[in-house]
């Protein structure tokens, strides 16, 4: 019977992994068919409307009537038909929101009854910096212009900072504004 010294079990274990290596890199494997790329989509921007001052953001009231609502940081809420920019703003807080920076008007967000009861939510910074939530009321009778004189306040936090504010809202599932 032959012995094993010490010194041959790393050489062997060695030039096994070596060998291992080998085939991966250089194929023991069966050759695989080309496959075709698929191209994404192509994408391109699209000029809808302008007319805009420092939009922030896009949603719409889940109303059915197709309309848009652009948030203006410096505190105007736009409609946008789909087709035309209505000239008159669907709600105006300039004189009561602080922008621009990190501050102004931030976010919005329609009550999930909001075609029923006329609710929405907005963010804002006030003229002393700090964050308010309100919800605004539409008429009726007027459905592209909100009761600026509406306004209850739901919550006011002060900041510390002039930025990283936030502002985004949001209804969940669960019924509640976040």
């Amino acid at each position: 019977m032959r012995s094993t010294s010490w010194l041959q079990i790393p050489v062997v274990a060695t030039v096994a992994s070596v060998l291992a290596t080998c085939l991966l890199l250089f194929g023991v494997t069966a050759p695989i068919a080309a496959q075709e790329i698929q191209r994404a989509p192509s994408l391109s921007l699209q000029l809808v409307t302008n007319g805009l001052t420092s939009p922030v953001a896009v949603t719409n009231a889940g109303d059915g009537t197709g309309r848009i609502f652009i948030v203006q940081q410096t505190g105007q809420i736009r409609i946008w038909t789909g087709s035309i920019l209505l000239a008159t703003p669907f709600l105006d807080i300039d004189a009561i929101s602080g922008c621009c920076g990190e501050r102004g008007l931030l976010g919005l967000a329609f009550h999930p009854n909001y075609a029923s009861n006329g609710f929405f939510f907005v963010d804002y910074t006030d003229n002393s910096g700090n964050t308010v939530v309100a919800r605004y009321h539409v008429p009726s009778g007027s459905p592209n212009v909100a009761d600026a004189g509406s306004a209850q306040i739901v919550l006011t936090q002060s900041q510390p900072f002039s930025n990283h504010n936030g502002g985004q809202l949001a209804f969940g599932p669960d019924g509640y504004l976040y």
